[in-house]
């Protein structure tokens, strides 16, 4: 008797010619536009972003960025505690290019959002290249008994607080996600990627990724919807969070 087999895994269909070109541009918002050409333009080959720097190269670069370094140690007096203030700080670090986008990204944040602690706001991108969860998130799960969660927790503010007091290791920092896909996405999501249809946003990663590859819009789409649903998790455990302490006090 004849048998079938589940066919195996297939490469995605490869991408369509479009017509024209995609009209991506209109539909995001023009700071984060030029966030993205500065983040391509900027993107050194053969380093990873931040944090993912091995030691021997963070030394090389260091040698020359002593005098422009945008990001003090902690320890500094003035090391700034809101995010308008670190943003000011970005702006006035030397780099001319950094400053353009900084700027870009100042005009774009609300008064309340200038307003939030630094030590909020960066150890929530540390988790959520690491983990693909927001702090309170996770803060959240641990509260609930999860203790892989409350490692998390721990894993990630000794991780910031070797960042900002210069302490990595000196191997460097790995995330299973992918580093540069992550933060342009976040990054987006306030600048209009979220307006945008699947080959849309293939087409914007195209042309602003600094990875170089060809981009598929199903697996974007994925990243998007993901990074999304994160965010709003974060936000109800902020929430659950804030009522928690409010019925202790």
């Amino acid at each position: 008797m004849a048998t079938t087999r589940k066919s195996g895994l297939k490469s995605p269909p490869p991408r369509l010619p479009q017509e024209g070109p995609s009209q991506f541009l209109d539909k995001l918002d023009l700071w984060f536009v030029g966030l993205a050409q500065i983040f391509k333009r900027d993107a050194r080959p053969g380093l990873d972003q931040g944090m993912h720097m091995t030691g021997a190269a963070r030394i090389e670069e260091e040698k020359g960025a002593q005098s422009t370094r945008a990001i003090p140690p902690a320890v500094n007096p003035e090391w700034p505690h809101t995010v308008g203030q670190l943003l000011d700080l970005l702006i006035t670090s030397g780099d001319p290019r950094l400053a353009e986008a900084m700027r870009f990204v100042q005009g774009k944040l609300p008064g309340e959002a200038l307003a939030e602690d630094v030590n909020q706001a960066l150890p929530n991108m540390i988790s959520l290249l690491k983990y693909h969860a927001t702090v309170p998130e996770l803060q959240w799960r641990e509260i609930q008994g999860d203790r892989d969660a409350g490692r998390q927790v721990v894993e990630t503010a000794d991780l910031y607080n070797r960042w900002i007091h210069e302490q990595l290791p000196v191997g460097g920092v790995r995330f299973k996600t992918n580093e540069r896909h992550n933060l342009l996405m976040i990054y987006g999501l306030a600048g209009g990627l979220e307006r945008l249809a699947p080959q849309e946003l293939a087409d914007f990663f195209d042309q602003f990724c600094p990875c170089g590859e060809t981009h598929t819009p199903e697996v974007l789409r994925r990243l998007r919807l993901k990074l999304l649903k994160v965010l709003e998790r974060g936000r109800e455990a902020s929430n659950l969070i804030e009522n928690l302490r409010a019925r202790n006090t």
